[in-house]
């Protein structure tokens, strides 16, 4: 994942200095040019599909087909540009509306971005994801706004015409992170999308827990579940090195998938396992090198946010496809269902189950 703090390695004197470099280009009378670089960052919404089979995470491997990079000073070039060890590809980019107000309202930015001649080299691929995901909504986009200057020096068929370039991809003169909010308009050489700041879009509501019958809310593995060990405090609620008493599995291994099928043979379900006779085996947290035929009744982990989702093989994985492609590897995952619960707590010893069971619709209470 992309971090968006730019600032996260300098000291205190470090920041004071390039506070200074900043105000000293600012204060000019011909200052040099000033640049935006985008992020188009869908490694969350991806990650989340995944678990749906969503094709386009399971074809597309690499960074550069899940985080999109472009600047639009198409007026200095129509090159790329590398900026922070990224390449930032030409693309005429609009954002308007950005700006913060006294009045308490929260802005809604748009952002248009144009194909034409000039640029673009990569924009029909997020086209293309695009059109496999459907939706974007969530999506982050971050904008670094700095001098072209400071652009870094691995520039080297631009620096010429850069006066007095000076390579310093730590002098941000202005940092925004906002989310996909709704794409506005498409057409065949444009896109345009509404943004919406993080808070804007939480869509917090009272009583923020919603109170649903059958359907536990949860996050599986998560905070009030933590059908997990190792814990976290600013994760889960607390800190824990051992699984929860009330979890059936001391290693809080894979039970099920999201139909509670077992992956194993259980006394207490009614489905047949989806490995009769087999047993499973921890491998950890999925590295290619470190995995290189993973064998059915094999499990790992890919760890986001704190939160480690596994799966395990279903079919000898001769060819080391990560997962979750659904040929190999079936997600553990809980049904959200009393059931889903049961089969991974003790039902003698308590259900953290997150649903309100005892719960009716006015119309069947009267």
């Amino acid at each position: 994942m992309p971090v968006y703090s730019d600032q996260r390695s300098l000291t205190v004197g470090q920041a004071k200095s390039i506070t200074k470099v900043l105000n000293s280009e600012l204060v000019k009378t011909n200052p040099s040019g000033i640049i935006d670089f985008f992020e188009i960052d869908l490694e969350d919404i991806l990650f989340d599909s995944m678990l749906l089979s969503n094709k386009v995470f399971n074809t597309v491997q690499s960074d550069s087909n899940r985080v999109f990079r472009f600047h639009n000073c198409l007026n200095f070039t129509t090159k790329k540009i590398i900026y922070q060890g990224k390449d930032y590809y030409a693309a005429p980019i609009f954002m308007q509306d950005v700006e913060y107000t006294t009045k308490g309202v929260l802005p809604r930015p748009k952002i248009s971005i144009v194909s034409n001649s000039k640029g673009i080299e990569n924009f029909s691929l997020f086209k293309s994801v695009l059109l496999s995901l459907g939706d974007i909504t969530g999506a982050k986009l971050v904008r670094r706004r700095t001098f072209i200057k400071f652009i870094d020096k691995e520039n080297v068929d631009l620096s010429p015409s850069i006066p007095n370039h000076d390579p310093n991809p730590n002098a941000i003169l202005r940092l925004d992170l906002f989310y996909f909010f709704r794409k506005t308009s498409e057409t065949e050489t444009s896109l345009e999308f509404e943004l919406a700041s993080k808070m804007d879009t939480e869509n917090v509501t009272l009583p923020k827990r919603i109170v649903l019958q059958d359907k536990c809310v949860w996050q599986y593995r998560g905070e009030g579940c933590c059908y997990d060990v190792n814990l976290k405090k600013d994760i889960h609620g607390f800190e824990s090195k051992t699984a929860p008493f009330s979890v059936r599995k001391k290693l809080a291994e894979p039970v099920a998938n999201i139909d509670n099928v077992p992956f194993i043979k259980d006394n207490d379900s009614i489905f047949p396992p989806i490995l009769p006779g087999g047993k499973l085996n921890n491998k950890g947290e999925w590295k290619k090198e470190l995995n290189p035929t993973p064998d059915v009744g094999d499990y790992v982990f890919i760890e986001k946010n704190g939160i480690k989702y596994y799966f395990v093989c279903v079919l000898q994985n001769t060819e080391n496809i990560a997962p979750p492609n659904p040929k190999f590897w079936v997600a553990d995952q809980c049904s959200k269902s009393i059931l889903g619960c049961a089969l991974r707590f003790d039902p003698l010893k308590g259900l953290p189950f997150g649903g309100f069971a005892a719960t009716r619709k006015a119309s069947e209470s009267q």
